[in-house]
């Protein structure tokens, strides 16, 4: 195995992608083999000193000069940030801090805009840091937006530029979304936790300029965010597109969009505004939505009652439905067979069917399902 190519090792090592401790071992081979598996095992950044020693000179003497020190006896074998292919902004700000926390102890200074020294904080000086305000955030002294954006951009050129996978907040420093705009076109899949009410042109802007993003995932946490401008500037390449929300107004926003490859929709509301989750028109505006962009779903989630007619009428290629019917509305079911010539049995009822296919003796049977989880609850049942 030792002389295999690295095609071949590659392809080998792909199926020990959750299992590091191996592909640690690959490591200590032979150079070949740690080539290999080095560039599976940095795909996510495993190392922040490596990470921060993989700056050039000049952003280390501005980290320096800042009293952070990261000293290293030894030149890297890779230039491994070049690796990366997922970044969670949410692991780098714990990470970071907890490495700069080991360093040393940093002196606490509070930003103020009558600051005239732009004395920024963690939060403030780079889009490592956002979450509950209450937490002290880690300061350093005289760090001006400058020099942050500086060291940002030395990491964007060396790391961003052939991002594939993006998780952020939606109050991520602004500044960090411009730069990222301007050089990374390549993310396919996209996740964004709205901890705004009004989501940043930066962050708009760098969606919009994306020329491959198939996987949008949305998740609302605290505040009605205003979606309008978004919705309306997301790449027509979109495939899947999750959304999990407090309320149900969502739906009155899809219709600005003509998302025509769209094959997977996703929508979770909870918390609903009663008067807004009655309101007529809002089914009007979904129907509208499934009539401009339905013909391509595949996949089709939704737990609000009324939209039966609609999917019928625009989703024909539907193969996985999930909805919510009533005990009075078999009617519906049977519309839905009718309706969807490419729809999939579920794998674990079609083995049934298929084990009783050919049962001696040929009889009549009825199946009476009693309970939601009458299957797991009874073994007995199974047979």
């Amino acid at each position: 195995m030792s002389q295999l190519h690295a095609d071949c090792l590659n392809e080998i090592f792909e199926y020990l992608d959750n299992n590091k401790n191996t592909l640690y071992s690959c490591l200590l081979v032979n150079h070949l083999w740690c080539a290999v598996s080095v560039r599976i095992l940095w795909r996510s950044i495993r190392n922040y000193r490596t990470l921060i020693i993989c700056l050039p000179n000049k952003s280390k003497k501005i980290l320096f000069e800042n009293g952070i020190s990261i000293l290293t006896s030894k030149p890297l074998l890779f230039n491994y940030v070049t690796f990366c292919k997922s970044v969670s902004f949410h692991e780098i700000d714990i990470n970071i801090e907890r490495l700069l926390k080991k360093q040393q102890s940093i002196s606490i200074q509070k930003f103020t805009p009558e600051n005239k020294d732009m004395k920024f904080s963690f939060r403030h000086m780079k889009p490592f840091r956002y979450g509950n305000p209450t937490v002290p955030p880690l300061k350093t002294p005289k760090f001006s937006p400058e020099n942050i954006m500086k060291i940002l951009t030395e990491l964007r050129d060396r790391m961003l530029n052939n991002l594939s996978e993006f998780y952020c907040y939606s109050n991520t420093y602004p500044e960090f979304f411009y730069r990222l705009s301007q050089i990374c076109h390549t993310i396919q899949t996209l996740k964004i936790s709205l901890t705004t009410e009004n989501i940043s042109k930066e962050l708009i802007d760098l969606i919009s300029v994306q020329k491959n993003l198939k996987n949008l995932y949305m998740l609302q946490l605290r505040y009605e965010v205003d979606l309008n401008d978004l919705l309306t500037r997301i790449p027509n390449t979109l495939i899947n597109f999750t959304y999990h929300g407090i309320n149900i107004k969502l739906t009155s926003l899809l219709v600005n969009t003509n998302l025509s490859n769209l094959q997977e929709l996703k929508l979770y509301c909870n918390n609903y505004d009663l008067r807004i989750f009655n309101y007529d028109l809002s089914n009007r505006l979904l129907n509208e939505f499934l009539e401009n962009n339905g013909r391509n779903l595949k996949k089709f989630h939704i737990n609000k009652y009324g939209y039966e007619r609609s999917i019928c009428t625009y989703c024909k290629n539907i193969r996985i439905l999930k909805t919510n019917l009533t005990n009075n509305e078999l009617y519906v079911l049977r519309n839905f067979f009718k309706a969807f010539p490419f729809l999939e049995i579920p794998e674990e009822l079609e083995l049934f069917l298929e084990s009783w296919k050919s049962r001696v003796p040929q009889k009549p049977l009825s199946l009476v399902i009693t309970g939601y989880h009458t299957f797991i609850e009874n073994d007995g049942n199974m047979k």
